[in-house]
């Protein structure tokens, strides 16, 4: 059974319509789970009347509000053998429920997503960083690496383990990915686009392919308020030495201060980490253009390594 969990501010019409398609295209045994934060009654009525008979549409109202709260709430009535956390103003497509089969099979598994504006109109393709499936935990928890939460869908075994996810986090996103790197020796990677991920200019995180200096500014000060929680459940997270995170904490850092090349020459990262800071801090539309290279890059190696292997097997 797969369990849908679906975070919102409220009900609305375009929710309305995606709940609605989704029980067109699902074959597979599901519930789709909403927790919303404020009771629109109009709105509301309308979920309840249209779905009254339905028992694989829940509604549940989240009296302790914000996302987190909502997706432990989710995950607390949710009865699926694997979960899937996506977004009320995103869409999930036919192909992922085309991939369940093979799901059963790993423990957790993750896909591309093509990116749209608020019009609906695509603005590139995201590929999932193959450093988190390739290199090992310590490399990604070290380098924070991580990913949307909304590429991923993992068996409930492993989501035992995520849930409940610390509610003074801001963000989950970093927690899902150090958890499922954890406790998970194989992750099955989809390399196709089979989520359609709508970047608003006013979302917290000021969009995926956002490098402005506000923005960056914003996810800096978010991030180095994540280290001191993931500290904090250390022995969850493996975590030996309280400097792992120096590298990163010194990277956001420079992002907080003056725009000054002597900070990045001077900064106690790596030389990677430099050179991703002036091209953030002095080139920000680049850092925009590299980033839809790199996944386009990213996704042909995936292909090319996976063809590779069907042949080495033959």
């Amino acid at each position: 059974m797969l369990s849908l969990i679906i975070p919102t501010k409220g009900l609305d019409d375009y929710l309305f319509e995606t709940v609605c398609d989704y029980k067109l295209s699902i074959k597979y045994d599901y519930e789709i789970i909403i927790v919303y934060d404020i009771n629109n009654e109009s709105q509301h009525n309308k979920f309840a009347n249209y779905f009254i008979n339905d028992k694989i549409i829940k509604l549940i109202y989240n009296p302790d509000k914000g996302r987190i709260n909502a997706l432990n709430l989710g995950f607390r009535h949710s009865k699926g053998d694997i979960i899937k956390c996506i977004d009320a103003d995103d869409k999930l497509l036919d192909g992922f429920f085309d991939e369940l089969l093979m799901m059963d099979k790993f423990p957790a598994h993750c896909h591309n997503a093509t990116l749209v504006n608020e019009n609906n109109i695509p603005i590139g393709s995201y590929t999932f960083d193959i450093n988190i499936l390739n290199k090992d935990y310590k490399y990604v928890l070290s380098n924070l690496k991580s990913a949307p939460r909304w590429v991923w869908s993992f068996k409930r075994e492993i989501a035992e383990y995520i849930f409940p996810i610390p509610p003074e986090l801001f963000a989950e996103d970093i927690w899902f990915c150090l958890i499922i790197k954890k406790y998970c020796k194989k992750i099955y990677h989809i390399n196709s686009d089979l989520y359609i991920y709508r970047q608003h200019s006013g979302s917290e995180w000021g969009g995926i392919t956002n490098f402005s200096r506000t923005v960056m500014v914003k996810r800096a000060r978010w991030n180095l308020a994540l280290f001191p929680v993931l500290l904090d459940h250390k022995e969850q997270l493996n975590i030996y030495n309280d400097s792992v995170f120096s590298k990163m904490i010194n990277y956001y850092e420079v992002l907080l201060g003056q725009k000054k090349l002597t900070y990045i020459l001077f900064a106690k990262t790596t030389t990677y980490y430099k050179s991703k800071l002036f091209i953030i801090l002095y080139l920000p539309s680049f850092a925009t253009y590299l980033l839809n290279i790199k996944w386009l890059f990213s996704k042909y190696l995936i292909m090319v390594n996976t063809k590779l292997k069907i042949i080495s097997y033959r």
